[in-house]
């Protein structure tokens, strides 16, 4: 009885154990089979492209114009004196001398100072022109005289240019002269309370001005006491800039 009892003890321990190892080996099989199903996972994961970036799309062309950039503002009026010596580029000032200046370009656009002369020649002091032609005859016709406006600030230094009158303040016309040297003393105020006034200034051949007043003068008295012996006149007076 007891050797029969021992040999069943015995089978259900190998069976028991047999079962054990049954189940550690199908757990380590099922595990391996996990392991490489997730490293098959994985090279496919590795495998797969990039998402490739597309450009930005370019804007849709417009029918729009560009802005227009704003015009530049437009600069003092420029005019030229081709005189038989070469020529006189004088820049305005409208800004401090308007009516001065609006009374010089009326003469000038109307043809007044071509063939005129510059009939006084004063070394030291000024050329002087704008009324008389090469034979000493007076042009016309003339403008309503142009109200003083000396008081602007500027003064008469070397190539500036300002208008000639007479005793009375505001009795400019057509004749202007050209400062060969600084005459402060026409300056406003002066003696009587009015200056010569500046309107504008020589920008390119004051050469020719200090040519012409090397010319030798004669005396022919009157107007003409300091006159060149040939005649310096000039040609055509003419803007360099467009008209407003």
């Amino acid at each position: 009885m007891g050797n029969k009892l021992g040999t069943v003890v015995t089978l259900l321990v190998v069976a028991l154990l047999g079962y054990g190892i049954y189940r550690v080996w199908d757990d380590y099989r099922a595990d391996n089979e996990r392991q490489r199903a997730g490293a098959a996972d994985a090279k496919a994961t590795d495998a797969t492209p990039a998402a490739e970036s597309k450009p930005a799309p370019a804007p849709a062309p417009s029918d729009e114009e560009p802005a227009a950039k704003p015009d530049a503002p437009a600069g003092p009026p420029v005019v030229e004196l081709q005189t038989t010596l070469g020529a006189i580029v004088i820049r305005l000032d409208p800004e401090r001398a308007p009516r001065t200046v609006a009374n010089f370009l009326a003469y000038l656009d109307s043809g007044h100072y071509d063939g005129t002369q510059f009939q006084r020649i004063a070394p030291g002091f000024c050329i002087q022109g704008g009324h008389y032609d090469e034979n000493c005859e007076e042009k016309g016709p003339l403008r309503d005289s142009v109200p003083n406006e000396s008081s602007n600030g500027v003064s008469n230094l070397r190539g500036t240019v300002a208008m000639a009158r007479m005793g009375d303040p505001d009795s400019a016309r057509d004749q202007f002269f050209i400062n060969l040297v600084d005459n402060v003393s026409l300056d406003y105020p002066r003696h009587g309370g009015s200056g010569y006034t500046v309107f504008g200034e020589v920008i390119d051949g004051m050469n020719v001005v200090d040519a012409i007043a090397r010319v030798p003068i004669v005396n022919l008295g009157g107007a003409f006491s300091a006159r060149p012996k040939t005649p310096v006149v000039i040609r055509k007076a003419v803007r360099k800039t467009a008209k407003p």
